[in-house]
């Protein structure tokens, strides 16, 4: 049996109180008080100072994901004009795109910079692209059924989609 000095007994037990107080708080706990304040903050809050006032609290309080998140929104606000441009350039291109990979690549970059507005929409397109695509295949391949058998093909239906209010909005 190893001897234990007596300061190191209490040493320990004090560090085991102190782990058994603390686990007994919130502390590291995203509780729903938490979360509404975080969903706001990174929704609605525009002030880049305040967001890392809030992300520092956050990391005070053992949120470090949310903190993280809550920074780098603040990055992403504070943005300069130039960057912005580049940005905003880079997105209506890869709207532009009919290339999925790409696409989703944007969409993911877009997200990892907190822009989840502009991430689902560059998703949704992706998707629209992925539909059209699939859709242009099968009247190919129904063209050439129709010439193999010698029925004329039917003209490709034109479907307009209707333009909402989530496609005009920006994450700014």
């Amino acid at each position: 049996m190893i001897p234990l000095d007596p300061l190191t007994a209490t040493l320990g037990f004090l560090c085991w109180m102190a782990f058994r107080r603390q686990a007994g708080t919130n502390f590291g706990q995203m509780t729903p008080e938490r979360e509404e304040v975080f969903r706001n903050a990174m929704e609605f809050l525009r002030d880049p100072a305040r967001m890392r006032s809030l992300a520092e609290e956050f990391q005070k309080e053992g949120l470090k994901f949310q903190a993280l998140l809550l920074r780098k929104r603040a990055d992403w606000r504070e943005r300069p004009p130039e960057l912005r441009a580049s940005h905003d350039k880079i997105f209506a291109k890869a709207m532009l795109s009919s290339n999925i990979q790409a696409i989703l690549g944007v969409a993911q970059a877009f997200e990892d910079m907190t822009a989840t507005v502009k991430a689902k929409q560059l998703r949704e397109h992706a998707k629209e692209v992925h539909v059209a695509a699939r859709q242009a295949q099968e009247q190919e391949e129904a063209a050439k059924n129709a010439k193999k058998n010698g029925v004329a093909p039917s003209p490709p239906e034109v479907t307009k989609k209707p333009e909402t209010q989530a496609e005009t909005a920006t994450d700014e």
